[in-house]
This record gives C-alpha cells, structure tokens and sequence, in this order.
C-alpha cells in the first residue's frame, strides 16, 4: 500500500549555522547564519516520523565575502529507532468559562542527509550525514464562555 500523505506544516522555523573553514590557507571561506521560516510544501514529515523531507530556496548572506547568493538546501532525514509517542490532555472548568487543551506527537531519532547548494557547489560536501530526530505533533485547544 501507498504510504499516508504528509500532512501541511505550517508554522515552522529552522536555525542554520554555515562555517567553512580553508586549513590549508587559513581562513574561513563561508560564514553564514539564518533563522528561517519555513513555507507551506518546503517540509514533509510522514505521521508516525519514518521520514521527514524540507526543500527551501533562500538567499545566503555570507559574511566573509559580505555577498548574498541564491542557495537550495535539500535534506531528507530517515528514521532509525523506534517511536516515542506522547499525549497530553487538559481541561479547566470556572464558573465563567472551560478550557480544553489536546496534544499527541511521535518522534524518532534519524540519520540526516542532503545538500545546501549555490549554484552547481555543494556547500556541505565534505560533511559527514548528521544524526538527529523526526517529530510530528498535533495540538490544538478551545475555550468555551459562558453567559
């Protein structure tokens, strides 16, 4: 059978931290930081966190060269352990008002792989994979007033 569809995510951020290094000449040759705002389609996370998948166009600002350049990064984690489910569940009740809060996650620890590129260069490609985790949560809550 096909595997479910990933769900929109919307509402989410990464940090980036780039630095690259010339041993040979001694100095840095990309130093680049970002907070970024991730776009509806940029990032898939399968329901129970097999896989997770972000493609994001951006715009580097490096601040070695003081240039900014066109990059794609594109990172595909896959699941290695086993998941990690959790719930939790609120309510509070007043005179005036009740409030019911819900949430339901899983994560997974997985191994990372992919590229942050300009252009034809890969920005990363003497990196090693990286190890990291899956989440995918729901939540939600409501507050119901009372006359």
């Amino acid at each position: 059978p096909a595997a479910p569809a990933a769900p929109a995510v919307s509402g989410a951020m990464m940090y980036m931290d780039l630095y690259s290094y010339d041993e040979c000449q001694l100095t840095p040759t990309i130093t680049t930081s970002h907070s970024i705002e991730i776009g509806p389609g940029e990032l898939d996370i399968h329901p129970a966190a097999r896989w997770a998948r972000l493609q994001k166009n951006l715009v580097l600002y490096d601040y070695v060269t003081g240039v900014s350049t066109p990059a794609t990064i594109d990172f595909t984690w896959t699941a290695t352990g086993e998941p990690t489910r959790s719930t939790y569940r609120q309510s509070r009740v007043s005179p005036y008002s009740r409030f019911t809060a819900h949430y339901t996650g899983v994560t997974r620890d997985a191994q990372l792989a992919g590229t942050i590129s300009s252009g034809a260069v890969n920005l990363i490609a003497q990196t090693s994979d990286g190890w990291g985790s899956i989440s995918h949560s729901t939540t939600g809550s409501m507050t119901r007033y009372y006359q």
